[in-house]
């Protein structure tokens, strides 16, 4: 996948634009589950969401991909630092606690590509993991949360 830019369907010539991603994300834990319902967006109205998602795009100045399962949540930030991103999450939570797993660059890439394959499930290959986030993917995509950005600097 390297190449690829803000999923927006267009696939560049560079291998610095696998660079351009970072994510942060929580598993479910006895620990993190207070922590993930209060980040995760399931359970949320489409417009809760989405002024959700777009708060967290503002503060970083990027695009953002979020992805909720009954498994995790994972903040994907496109052409921004794990920097921006944790501190536009926790400005927008202030009470989470849990240290969040970060990814940059091609491990982010890899670390998405284990979790739609189903990979990283409860159930290993679970084939509804991919589902939701084809289906995550578009509704972001519908909205223009992601796809928007590009790499040139």
């Amino acid at each position: 996948m390297a190449g690829t830019t803000g999923w927006s369907g267009s696939v560049g010539n560079q291998v610095s634009d696998a660079k351009s991603i970072v994510s942060l994300g929580l598993k479910i834990s006895v620990d993190s589950h207070d922590d993930i319902l209060k980040l995760s967006s399931e359970g949320m109205t489409e417009v809760e969401r989405e002024n959700k998602i777009t708060s967290i795009a503002e503060i970083c100045k990027c695009d953002i991909f979020e992805f909720s399962t009954c498994n995790r949540v994972l903040f994907v930030g496109f052409n921004t630092s794990l920097e921006k991103l944790e501190n536009a999450i926790r400005k927008l939570h202030p009470t989470v606690k849990s240290k969040m797993i970060s990814h940059e660059g091609i491990e982010a890439w890899s670390n998405l590509v284990t979790i739609a394959s189903g990979l990283d499930s409860l159930v290993l290959g679970e084939l509804q993991v991919m589902g939701q986030f084809r289906k995550a993917i578009n509704w972001h995509r519908s909205r223009n949360l992601i796809g928007q950005s590009t790499s040139e600097e």
